[in-house]
């Protein structure tokens, strides 16, 4: 039985890799779109960014998880450096100016 658990095993692992790595363009690219939702909402709703201010937290925390995943999986990056002006996946985006938390002095949350 060990045998068959350890094939198992090694099984989900490549399952997991095959998901993280290829499952709708990978994590780097849910990692991505992520970011660039919290950049629409900010340009395109900052009224709804101003009053539900843990809509950013929401997102930072999936962020985090995502990355950390990432990281943890050793899944290659391969479209990191395709634009060298422009990164992949785009940095998480800082909090506008006009929406700074007046509790923090910087424009992160």
């Amino acid at each position: 039985m060990g045998l068959f658990h350890k094939s198992a095993e090694k099984e989900k692992l490549e399952a997991l890799e095959k998901v993280i790595s290829k499952t709708n363009r990978g994590i780097f690219k849910r990692i991505d779109e992520n970011r660039e939702l919290l950049e629409l909402l900010y340009e395109k709703a900052p009224e709804l960014m101003d009053k539900c201010f843990w809509i950013r937290r929401w997102i930072e925390s999936q962020d985090e998880f995502l990355s950390k995943l990432a990281e943890i999986s050793g899944v290659e990056n391969r479209t990191y450096n395709l634009t060298p002006d422009k990164p992949y996946p785009r940095p998480f985006p800082k909090k506008p100016d006009c929406l700074m938390d007046s509790s923090n002095g910087d424009n992160t949350v």
